[in-house]
């Protein structure tokens, strides 16, 4: 019987250091609820949530801190307020242990790219 291949994310996952690994295994399960069913894949190197073929969010851990990639740049202009005084560039938002990113934000974040994929599909 062929072995399945395992999770890429799980993957990623196990090359981090524990600290690190512990964080972003509790986002992954807070992105898992608000996407049941999304695939989990490796997309531009980080560990991503993928729906009907177009990425939603991603997640990797930095040196200082973490972030959270919502494959777009749209992010900041679109929540201003929820991101102020973060670090947020052009395609990511940090966040730290000590300053998550709130249940909330989160939610928005994937709703707003579950809503953008389907308008470029034309759905």
């Amino acid at each position: 019987m062929p072995t399945r291949p395992e999770n890429p994310i799980d993957t990623y996952l196990r090359g981090m250091p524990p600290e690190k690994r512990a964080v972003l295994e509790a986002l992954r399960e807070r992105i898992r609820t608000l996407v049941p069913g999304a695939e989990e894949t490796i997309s531009y190197g980080i560990p991503a949530f993928r729906v009907e073929g177009k990425v939603v969010i991603g997640f990797r851990a930095n040196r200082n801190d973490y972030a959270i990639y919502p494959f777009s740049g749209g992010a900041a202009e679109r929540f201003p307020e929820e991101l102020r005084g973060r670090t947020v560039t052009s395609g990511s938002i940090h966040f730290t242990p000590d300053m998550p990113i709130p249940d909330d934000l989160l939610r928005r974040l994937v709703a707003w790219r579950l809503q953008a994929n389907r308008e470029a599909a034309g759905r």
